[in-house]
């Protein structure tokens, strides 16, 4: 496995390589799909620390009031976990 970060900061050698030994690379291609991976990382990154939040409010609550927030709500309706917050839901199962 290759480490991304040499290839990204020497693109343009790895070009030349690829030129000299008869070969292209789709040098745009790698550029776009690396920043969609990045903003992809970024996103899941944000979406795990909302998920962190809605954890640590809840556990703060008295046990008597473990209602979900907002924020645990908007969670648990994203993930699929909509039975934690209406018992008859039921999960769509995807194949």
């Amino acid at each position: 496995m290759h480490d991304l970060n040499y290839f990204r900061e020497h693109l343009d050698l790895f070009a030349e390589m690829a030129k000299n030994r008869g070969a292209t690379l789709d040098l745009d291609a790698f550029r776009t799909l690396d920043k969609e991976r990045r903003e992809l990382i970024t996103a899941t990154e944000q979406l795990k620390a909302q998920r962190n939040k809605a954890s640590d409010e809840i556990a703060r609550l008295p046990i008597a009031s473990k209602q979900p927030t907002n924020a645990s709500r908007t969670w648990m309706l994203r993930s699929g976990n909509c039975s934690l917050l209406f018992p008859t839901c039921r999960t769509p199962a995807f194949p």
